[in-house]
């Protein structure tokens, strides 16, 4: 009750639920130690960090939790821990593995509003080879029952810019929650394989790569997925997009939509329902797209489906010189790599 009421804060969560803070302006000096400019903020705690530590928060974002210690030295290690993690609560931080010096893993946070405020260009930055499957979509956030008008099947990028709006800071915790999906894994990818802006970010996911840019005058983000199947990737970013809106932006709906053309774009939805076949060709523009021509340039964003499930097959061509050539086309075909 007292928390409803903003007499005070306190969490329920297992790690924050012995945490009852009654001074409020306390939270907010010890979280602005941590959270600020500092060309314009200037602490005595820069110089105990060390220069390299400092430049990696200040300038890239990223927080070592164990020189924390040296900012907030008048706090106990158990209360400096319950702040840690009241900052991933309030999605002010997110949890991610570090590298120290000797190439050893180390646990760190992604602070989004600490990520440079940067202009990066694609080009720069080299992807994924050159014959790896590149699948274009756009992430739309919008107010309203839906975002196109009557029964429009696709969209253009003016109507984009006129419909769609970006929030302060939506961008940068997508990337936070995105990064954390990419290293929830065995031998997580080192994040300085990755580069993170609030405008352009490269994300490593195993052997495939996502990358969002968002240009300053732009009100919806670009997203190009670097996969041979790129169904996974999407399922993480519709997750990570759902989960954002639903704790922090709560008056958000949100529409995936792909590329089709320089100037055009259809909602995913209504590019895999004709690729499995439940929905009729439409027309974009000058393009038809069919089942034919949707399974042929984005095959990436189709899910293997069948009527009864998951097949489960194994193939034998020991016993005809033609059955190799059977057993590859049945693999392609189920595939979809037609």
């Amino acid at each position: 009750f007292m928390h409803m009421q903003g007499t005070v804060l306190h969490n329920n969560a297992d790690s924050l639920r012995d945490l009852v803070i009654i001074n409020q302006e306390w939270l907010i000096k010890q979280l602005t130690m941590i959270i600020r400019d500092p060309r314009l903020h200037n602490q005595e705690v820069d110089k105990r960090m060390g220069k390299m530590a400092s430049q990696e928060l200040y300038n890239d974002g990223l927080l070592n939790v164990n020189i924390v210690s040296n900012i907030l030295p008048s706090l106990s290690q158990d209360v400096r821990t319950k702040l840690l993690a009241l900052m991933r609560k309030l999605g002010l931080a997110f949890p991610v593995y570090l590298t120290n010096d000797q190439g050893e893993g180390v646990p760190g946070l992604l602070i989004p509003s600490l990520l440079p405020d940067l202009d990066v260009k694609a080009s720069e930055h080299p992807l994924m080879p050159s014959d790896m499957p590149c699948t274009e979509l756009v992430l739309g956030l919008y107010m309203g029952d839906q975002i196109s008008k009557g029964a429009q099947l696709y969209m253009t990028k003016q109507q984009l810019r006129e419909r769609c709006i970006l929030p302060v800071g939506f961008m940068e915790q997508l990337v936070g929650l995105l990064v954390v999906k990419a290293q929830a894994v065995p031998s997580p990818p080192y994040i300085g394989s990755m580069v993170l802006t609030r405008h352009y970010a490269r994300i490593v996911f195993d052997n495939f790569e996502m990358v969002l840019e968002r240009a300053r005058d732009a009100r919806y983000i670009s997203i190009t997925l670097h996969a041979t199947e790129a169904t996974g990737l999407v399922a993480q970013l519709t997750r990570c997009c759902h989960q954002l809106i639903a704790t922090r932006f709560r008056s958000l709906r949100s529409v995936m939509l792909v590329r089709i053309t320089e100037e055009l774009l259809v909602p995913l939805v209504s590019l895999q329902a004709i690729g499995n076949g439940s929905s009729a060709a439409i027309r974009v523009g000058a393009l038809t797209l069919n089942d034919a021509y949707v399974k042929r340039h984005f095959s990436p964003l189709l899910p293997v489906q069948s009527q009864s499930g998951t097949y489960h097959a194994f193939f034998s061509y020991r016993h005809s010189e033609f059955a190799a050539n059977s057993a590859e086309a049945v693999y392609r075909y189920l595939t979809m790599q037609v």
